[in-house]
């Protein structure tokens, strides 16, 4: 389902210090998160926003980016609820959002990219195909640490 412009005070509430802001949105975002940082963001055509609901509750939150025809790339990928976390929903969400590309674009093949320390969103993402590309290291403002980016993709089959 669409994330709209009436739901966007719900990703300030979800994303609640610099390091996770970090962890979930990567760059795009500064912290602390604004109406006007999500709505710039999300106004770019090549952007869809989506949520997973069920029983009326939205378990999830994903960005497809159109980087070209033959590639799609998730992109914030969030489970809302802290204590659902670890319980299949990311990969829930994940998997749907392949198929959803599967079915309505021509794309070969969907990318991402997940912090390496980030073992359980990493895990979920092989555990769905998706293998490791390329390295690259990041440094955050606020750590002296340097974390290790992967860059991952998904081959989709022609059939």
């Amino acid at each position: 389902m669409a994330f709209e412009s009436k739901d966007y005070s719900l990703l300030i509430d979800w994303i609640d210090s610099e390091e996770f802001n970090l962890l979930w949105g990567g760059p795009i975002y500064q912290w602390p998160l604004t109406l006007k940082q999500i709505d710039t963001h999300l106004s770019r055509e090549d952007v869809s926003p989506l949520i997973l609901i069920e029983g009326g509750l939205i378990l999830g939150y994903i960005e497809l980016l159109r980087v070209s025809e033959d590639e799609y790339r998730l992109c914030r990928v969030l489970v809302v609820d802290q204590n659902s976390r670890g319980r299949g929903i990311g990969k829930q969400l994940v998997q749907r959002s392949v198929d959803y590309i599967r079915e309505h674009f021509t794309a070969k093949s969907v990318s991402l990219a997940v912090f390496e320390h980030n073992q359980s969103a990493v895990g979920c993402y092989q555990s769905l195909g998706f293998q490791t590309e390329k390295l690259e290291n990041y440094q955050p403002e606020f750590t002296d640490e340097t974390w290790v980016l992967l860059q991952m993709r998904l081959m989709l089959s022609l059939t």
